[in-house]
């Protein structure tokens, strides 16, 4: 089939068929029109025997598509690290909690946080009353997590002292200095509709 003229080449991209009137001629040479759009095929020769028509305009997309995967590859790891980051975040303000360090779990808040409560024995006595499953429990495990830019979600499974059950949704934001600090936590018993 090497260079045999009477070989013949299909009018599609990257397929071969015998429906062409097009012929191998051994060299690459401008062919017919690729089915994808109205664009000139090469064929090419490979040393092996083999032969390929090949559309310039679907050669450029598949490396494109090649390039966007590849990107999209070494962004997964950065949002699993974001993720990552993030709930140690949590943990640590959560083991905070049970130590009763009011100074290190309020070091975890975000500014804003940080606004509505000044003072560390403040924020400890709203958790206290307001997030008593966070502040004591039996079980604390993460759930889902969502990151959009500098921003993360993180669900975390909670059974309270009592044995209850808790869903928290925890909020954070990247800072300047590079840092993720919690911006929020909602609480809802499981089961119970937002």
């Amino acid at each position: 089939m090497r260079g045999t003229p009477d070989a013949r080449l299909p009018r599609r991209c990257g397929t071969i068929g015998a429906s062409t009137d097009i012929a191998l001629r051994g060299r690459s040479e401008p062919a017919a029109e690729c089915a994808c759009s109205v664009a000139a095929v090469v064929v090419r020769e490979y040393p092996c025997g083999g032969w390929k028509v090949d559309c310039r305009r679907c050669h450029r997309m598949r490396i494109i598509l090649m390039f966007v995967v590849i990107l999209l590859g070494s962004l997964a790891p950065a949002a699993a690290d974001d993720v990552g980051a993030a709930q140690a975040v949590i943990r640590a303000q959560e083991q905070a909690f049970g130590r009763d360090d009011a100074a290190a779990a309020y070091s975890h808040a975000a500014p804003a946080i940080r606004q509505i409560f000044p003072q560390a024995d403040i924020f400890m006595s709203m958790v206290q009353n307001q997030y008593a499953p966070v502040y004591r429990h039996r079980s604390f495990e993460f759930g889902e997590a969502r990151s959009d830019g500098g921003r993360i979600a993180q669900r975390v499974h909670i059974v309270d002292a009592n044995g209850e059950a808790w869903e928290a949704l925890y909020t954070l934001e990247r800072q300047a200095d590079g840092s993720l600090k919690i911006t929020g936590c909602s609480l809802l018993r499981a089961g119970q509709a937002v």
